[in-house]
């Protein structure tokens, strides 16, 4: 349905924001089939897409336009002047699609606060059934939960049936999540609890939202837009930007009537019978209620918008975490994401998650901990009055800053030993958390080396800022200020946080990782500057090194050695165990690797570029390459050009598989199907493209030919249009049961032949014969030499004895004949999109070009927003002319391939007489 159709029509609800909320209410309101919902996403779908699918590629994402808004903050007076960036996902699914796959749980004191501060159903025993109905919790076998110590989880706690799934990725556990829980019970922790009690204090390896049985990532837009992206009375709408929210206030009431959105800079409205939702996150939401007249007057008309409702709430109260952290060096033994800067270690991490769901990219940060303050400051002396003091220091400078109250609970929190202060987290790679403002540089260290960070991230910020538009233009981002460490509170918390962090390098085995100099002292990456030894030291190095996220690729260490190729050669990642690899059942299902000759060496399970050596972990690097300009994001498009062709692979398998399982070869129909009901296997080949071996899944029925003797076979033409679908929909990855794959295949085939060459209607050449021409017979050119009749007359015309005339093609077959002859390689491209570009679909509809006729021409590829495949662009002049070419031939005009110039005027003619349009209208299609 085109995007003209679409908003044309009013829906019950408008979703605005096709995000990590947007989708989970869209999938609740059309279970009720009587409710129709339109989801507007600015975003493109970005469904079987690597980076994201990839549960350690997150950082890959960041910084990109396809998938993150890339936001910045304004100059912070808490960190010395420092901009930082805002990564936000602007893609389907929101931020669920880009973050770092780790899931934890709100404390219980957390929820209850909510309660208390009057939002009624919002508690900690009001919430607890609807966490466990949205998961499914996949435990880890033995072997992984023994290595990831996974025993404070309670499993009686965790959902088993819902739509998000959690688990420990499958995969060899890293030298990370074995030193962890160890060196946090040295460190004194008391054996954490699953933070599904209410409570997280504790250093355990968390889950991740990934989905085991495909290693992928599991979020919103995998988990409840594509199981009912087949609803009815669900329309999305991707790349589509909301400008505006429609009021109506003519009956004295204000209403949400419909939303303004904008689609490839052109305007459209969506009218809502019911509400309009916005769902647009942190940042989108505040900003689309201000673009629509809803917010402070003074924000409003600096910005130059109406004011519909006077609600200056709106914008404020914004309330960011904030994190900190160090590189500290580890030994070469320990790997860590450094070294995947090695190009062939990249690419043979790439080709791991590709071909076996494994690796480095399979994998997710797992390990942190929550601290109290009576955790990190054992010792803190009159820490209650300490807390109070600055609290009244604030609220003294500020005294209209915490209406709501919010600040005394928060402090009640931060002396209760039950509740944390701090995030801590270990991550196996360096970071330059020097620079804020550029998300996409944190993660690796740029330093030589394996390095890994001790961080600390806050968990009660009393810190308040906003967000307020600064223009009416809803494409100019909107000014954020999450005014970090204005509250002293929080600067003080940090420094004690990140002192505790430093305390965990002397603990084992930890300590044992670290690289230390010749005198025993910790080596920091320059990006970190010196180790902060006091509390004034520690605040200073947070206000420098402070960002809103951290996270990294994770790197793992391997229990077999591997052999190593360089990227141009290939890797290779058999093991000698001959696993049995399981196949995705969606579109980016993982092929089977390309067998080699060349002597393998074992791989580890998971296939990490890494070996063990005398009871110690080494890497085991190749001479070093030199430098190549290739960076991991274009390796990752190299490994998703290879994945779509393990893919096609794949799915070719898949078909040939059902054909073999449903072959019967030998069965007839027990009588002649009618006339109307059957088709020849010639016909179903020209019709529906089934080859003849493909058509042994079918039931025939035999008899002898009358034109040309020998055995005609015959099928029932339904059979061979749900063989064809069926065909269509299993080589193009559908994921569902026979039915969903037979109607979406029938979908498509619809889609591809709805202009065919069977159904071009040929104009007349009204003004180009004359009333002679007309009175003379019609020549074999017009006669139709597929007809029988036609067939057996030119065989009894024949005289006896002689040779059997040569039959003359007809204008479709010589159409064909001009595509065969005329066809290009599908590997010559257009280098760059063309200015005077024209998609399939509209070849089709606008000059009946079918993509038969289309292989005549280069094309550029391009995904499609929509549905995430690639569509196929063409330059429109080269179209036309084609189409030219193609009514010419149709018409009988004689192709001899000298003079291509009369062919072409011929039809240009014939064109612009078509439906009695001018030239002029008919190329621009009006």
């Amino acid at each position: 349905m085109s995007l003209e159709e679409l908003t044309s029509k009013s829906y019950d609800y408008v979703v605005c924001g096709g995000g990590t909320a947007g989708l989970v209410i869209a999938a609740r309101l059309t279970e009720d089939p009587n409710v129709t919902v339109a989801v507007l996403e600015a975003g493109g779908n970005g469904l079987n897409d690597l980076l994201i699918d990839a549960p350690n590629m997150f950082t890959q994402l960041w910084g990109k336009p396809q998938y993150d808004w890339n936001y910045k903050t304004v100059p912070q007076e808490g960190t010395v002047g420092r901009v930082h960036g805002w990564v936000r996902g602007k893609v389907l699914g929101g931020s669920s699609a880009v973050n770092y796959n780790m899931f934890s749980m709100a404390s219980k004191q957390d929820l209850d606060n909510w309660g208390e501060l009057g939002n009624k159903g919002w508690s900690f025993d009001d919430m607890k059934p609807y966490y466990r109905k949205f998961e499914t919790y996949h435990p880890a076998s033995e072997t992984l939960g023994k290595g990831v110590d996974d025993k404070y989880l309670d499993k009686s706690l965790r959902g088993t049936s819902g739509p998000v799934h959690i688990c420990f990725p499958k995969t060899d556990v890293t030298w990370g999540q074995d030193v962890w829980p160890k060196t946090i019970t040295n460190a004194g922790y008391s054996p954490a609890k699953d933070p599904r009690t209410g409570s997280a204090i504790g250093g355990f390896n968390q889950l991740n939202t990934v989905d085991p049985e495909h290693n992928r990532r599991s979020y919103a837009a995998r988990d409840y837009y594509e199981p009912n992206a087949d609803r009815q009375n669900l329309t999305l709408i991707t790349h589509a930007l909301v400008s505006k929210v429609e009021l109506e206030t003519t009956t004295g009431q204000v209403k949400a009537t419909g939303v303004h959105f904008t689609v490839d800079d052109t305007s459209h409205m969506m009218k809502a019978n019911r509400e309009v939702i916005i769902c647009g996150g942190v940042v989108n939401s505040p900003q689309l209620l201000e673009l629509s007249g809803i917010g402070s007057p003074a924000v409003l008309k600096k910005a130059g918008v109406e004011v519909i409702i006077n609600l200056p709430g709106v914008g404020e109260n914004l309330n960011d975490h904030t994190a900190t952290g160090l590189s500290l060096g580890v030994k070469d033994e320990y790997p860590t994401a450094e070294a995947l800067k090695n190009p062939a270690i990249m690419q043979q991490a790439l080709e791991a998650y590709i071909t076996h769901k494994a690796g480095p990219f399979a994998g997710a940060p797992t390990t942190t901990g929550f601290a109290s303050l009576s955790k990190i400051e054992p010792d803190f002396p009159n820490a209650e009055s300490h807390i109070q003091s600055l609290l009244q220091e604030f609220s003294s400078k500020h005294p209209d800053a915490d209406p709501a109250g919010r600040d005394p609970m928060l402090a009640r929190q931060l002396l209760d030993p039950k509740e944390a202060v701090c995030q801590i987290v270990m991550l196996p790679t360096g970071i330059q958390a020097n620079l804020p403002d550029n998300a996409a540089a944190l993660f690796p260290s740029e330093e030589d080396g394996m390095w890994c960070t001790m961080g600390a991230c806050s968990t009660r910020s009393l810190s308040r800022g906003t967000i307020h538009i600064n223009s009416s233009d809803p494409t100019t981002h909107p000014t954020i200020d999450p005014a970090y460490f204005s509250h002293p509170l929080d600067l003080d918390m940090m420094a004690r946080a990140l002192l505790h962090c430093i305390s965990f390098t002397a603990v084992e085995p930890f300590a044992s990782v670290l690289r230390r100099d010749a005198d025993g002292n910790l080596i920091l990456a320059k990006s970190s500057g010196s180790l902060p030894k006091t509390l004034e030291e520690a605040k200073e190095f947070v206000q420098n090194n402070t960002q809103q996220k951290m996270s990294t690729r994770r790197s793992g260490r391997a229990t077999k050695e591997v052999k190593y190729t360089s990227a141009s050669e290939g890797s290779d990642f058999e093991d000698k165990k001959k696993r049995t690899k399981k196949t995705s059942t969606t579109k980016k299902a993982a092929g089977t690797p390309k067998k080699s000759t060349k002597k393998r060496a074992a791989e580890s399970d998971n296939g990490d570029a890494f070996t063990k050596e005398n009871g110690a972990t080494t890497t085991n690097t190749p001479p070093k390459p030199k430098r190549q300009k290739k960076d991991s994001a274009i390796l990752a498009a190299d490994a998703q050009e290879k994945q779509a062709k393990a893919d096609k692979a794949a799915h070719k398998k898949a078909w040939q598989d059902w054909l073999a399982s449903h072959d019967v070869e030998g069965e007839m129909l027990e009588e002649e199907p009618g006339k109307e009901e059957s088709i020849t296997q010639t016909d179903a080949l020209r019709k529906y493209g089934m080859k003849k071996e493909e058509l042994s899944s079918l039931l025939r029925f035999e008899k002898k030919n009358p034109l040309y003797g020998g055995t005609m076979k015959l099928f029932l033409e339904e059979d061979v249009r749900e063989l064809a679908f069926r065909k269509i929909g299993t080589l193009e990855g559908v994921q569902g049961n026979d039915e969903q794959v037979v109607k979406k295949g029938e979908e498509m085939w619809t889609e591809e032949h709805e202009n065919d060459v069977d159904d071009v209607d040929v104009p007349e050449e009204k003004d180009t014969k004359t009333e002679k021409d007309k009175d003379k017979p019609a020549t074999q050119d017009d006669k139709d030499d597929k007809s029988a009749k036609t067939e057996k007359a030119n065989r009894e015309d024949a005289p006896a004895g002689t040779e059997k005339p040569k039959k003359e093609k007809t204008t479709k077959q010589k159409w064909s004949a001009y595509i065969s002859t005329h066809s290009i390689d599908e590997d010559q491209k257009l280098t760059e999109e063309p200015s005077d570009v024209i998609n399939q679909t509209e070849c089709k509809s606008k000059y009946s070009l079918t993509p038969k006729d289309l292989a005549c021409l280069p094309h550029f590829p391009k995904k499609n927003p929509a549905y995430g495949n690639n569509t196929k662009l063409f330059k429109e002049s080269e179209v036309k002319s084609l189409a030219y070419r193609k009514i010419a031939v149709l018409a009988g005009v004689k192709d001899d391939d000298k003079d291509d110039e009369e062919l072409l005027e011929r039809g240009r003619e014939l064109f612009d007489a078509q439906d009695g349009l001018d030239k002029d209208e008919k190329v621009d299609g009006t």
